[in-house]
């Protein structure tokens, strides 16, 4: 199986963009092995379900994949093997792999090393 990930944005506020990203979401549900994906901020998350009705995972917690790349980069020179295994015991190989709301508990780890 060859997975690719696809990100697009779209503006909330403008009906032409919500109308299009809802018809894609409405085409891919119907497309057997597809599940959109929508990753939006808290504040965002019932607005998207409504536009899109599509799985939504959100962070609550404020923290973001750009804080952590940052916390990462500034870590792994001495952590590098507890990085890939904290990361390997929550089920990824990457912390772009993570679930927005596995955010927080990674963040934390990494301020704690």
């Amino acid at each position: 199986m060859n997975l690719v990930k696809m990100t697009f944005s779209i503006d909330l506020d403008n009906d032409e963009q919500v109308k299009l990203a809802k018809q894609f979401m409405s085409d891919l549900k119907g497309t057997a092995g597809i599940t959109p994906v929508v990753e939006a901020p808290v504040e965002t998350v019932r607005t998207v379900k409504e536009v899109a009705g599509a799985v939504v995972k959100a962070d609550t917690s404020g923290i973001t994949l750009d804080m952590i790349s940052k916390m990462t980069a500034a870590k792994v020179p001495d952590n590098r093997e507890a990085m890939l295994a904290k990361l390997k015991e929550m089920g990824v190989a990457r912390a772009g792999e993570l679930d927005p709301s596995a955010y927080k508990e990674y963040y934390d780890f990494l301020e704690a090393l």
